[in-house]
């Protein structure tokens, strides 16, 4: 077997592996004899990414397995989280296969949007549970689509939050390993940081990345979710967080790192103009693509630092569900069962770089975690130990109902304190009053603080 060089560690396109190189057999097919759907066209939603590329790259071939027709609307994540809600609320039936948002999945599952899973799969017409083999899913990544044994939709992408760093510019500032704690990588960012290479970058997406400081020292979102939602933005932890936080925006990041796309802020460290970059796996093991940069020998990558209250890494997962009013229901199941297949999420790790992959057997395959070791940091073992971590309970926050519009309030905030419009006890006291007021109109009991 050919061994992949640390050269060749997301190459995605370049990558001549696949499953007759790595000797990765197909499983028995997910479609039960015949094509039953035959002439069924299908619509599918989601955001624009590798894993979606993945999966029009082997189209043809599900199509020609089962004789039904897919397209697939990638898009951006703000335009996918406006037209997917009015999509589900409209009932149109549009989409038949949609993107279960992580952050929306408590919402759309409550409103009925979802159809359950179960009856399809327990249903030996419809799947050979061998073959789809749903304990190999891990167990993190299935929790934010259970209410209790109802499943509502299966995991593609499980993103945990982890740092690439530049090694080279680390040790000239004299640390031998990546500082472990938040208030230490501030020191470390002052030292380091210049107009030419910033000490620190992230995402826009800031409600995604504060939560890492937040609950390192003691704060959260909410009292005690999902039982009580009373926001909690006003404690001493929570003000303790912001502070820190947005200093590493406003002192330590580039200019305009208060509001980078992922994108950009991958340019950013390809282009060797900042020195670390804090986002979920997806985004930051692209700093390393070859085709982009002559820096990857350079970068490693490690574990997200911790509080004083300890590592709080944060865990995205995102689904496949069958739309509710879809009116290609079992057409639909046959794509999910394909499109997270063990054959498929593979083939996607090995030809399209997706580490962030929710299928225990395809971390742990000997070529994925070859390719994947890069600079002595082995992503997918940080991947699996965040996803465990997250699995003991911390993320439930997230999947609660009244989430996104806290979460966008949440924004705001970090926003206006990072660039000096308010202060950090000002902006917190009106984000603690406007979640508040967000709670309340949606008829959620809280205990007022404000």
């Amino acid at each position: 077997m050919e061994r992949i060089g640390r050269r060749r560690f997301l190459r995605s396109t370049a990558v001549a592996t696949g499953l007759a190189v790595s000797g990765v057999r197909p499983s028995r097919p997910l479609a039960q004899a015949g094509k039953p759907h035959a002439g069924t066209r299908l619509k599918v939603a989601q955001v624009s990414h590798a894993y979606a590329e993945a999966l029009l790259a082997r189209l043809p071939a599900f199509e020609q397995q089962t004789g039904i027709k897919v397209e697939i609307d990638q898009m951006s994540f703000p335009v996918l989280n406006q037209r997917a809600d009015l999509e589900l609320a409209s009932g149109s039936g549009a989409y038949d296969v949609m993107q279960m948002i992580f952050i929306r999945s408590g919402r759309w599952i409550a409103a009925g949007w979802a159809e359950p899973l179960n009856p399809f799969i327990d249903d030996a017409k419809l799947t050979d549970k061998g073959a789809l083999d749903v304990a190999d899913f891990v167990a993190g990544a299935m929790a934010p689509f259970k209410r209790g044994d109802t499943l509502y939709a299966l995991p593609w992408l499980s993103d945990s939050t982890v740092v690439g760093f530049r090694a080279d510019i680390f040790e000239k500032a004299g640390y031998a390993k990546f500082p472990e704690t938040f208030e230490a990588l501030q020191e470390a960012a002052a030292k380091i940081h210049t107009r030419q290479t910033a000490g620190f970058v992230t995402e826009d997406n800031l409600h995604w990345i504060f939560p890492n400081w937040l609950l390192s020292y003691g704060g959260g979102f909410f009292a005690n979710p999902p039982s009580d939602l009373t926001p909690t933005f006003d404690t001493p932890e929570a003000l303790r967080a912001a502070e820190l936080f947005t200093t590493m925006l406003s002192k330590y990041s580039p200019p305009g790192g208060i509001k980078l796309d992922p994108s950009v802020a991958q340019a950013i460290m390809q282009q060797g103009k900042a020195a670390c970059y804090l986002d979920g796996m997806g985004n930051t093991q692209h700093i390393i693509d070859t085709k982009k940069t002559t820096l990857a020998d350079r970068m490693a990558f490690t574990h997200t630092p911790r509080g004083p209250k300890g590592h709080f890494p944060q865990l995205a997962v995102h689904g496949y569900f069958i739309n509710k009013a879809s009116k290609n229901k079992q057409a639909a199941w046959e794509f999910i069962k394909w499109a997270t297949g063990k054959d498929q999420m593979l083939w996607s790790a090995l030809n399209k770089g997706h580490l962030a992959c929710t299928r225990t057997s395809v971390l742990a395959h000997a070529d994925v975690r070859q390719k994947f070791t890069w600079h002595g940091s082995d992503l997918a073992a940080l991947h699996l130990a965040v996803m465990k971590r997250a699995g003991e309970g911390y993320m439930a926050y997230r999947t609660v109902p009244q989430f996104p519009p806290v979460g966008d309030r949440v924004i705001i905030a970090m926003t206006s304190i990072a660039s000096g419009q308010a202060s950090v006890a000002d902006g917190m006291k009106s984000l603690q009053k406007d979640a508040e007021g967000i709670l309340e109109k949606a008829g959620v009991k809280i205990n007022r603080r404000s």
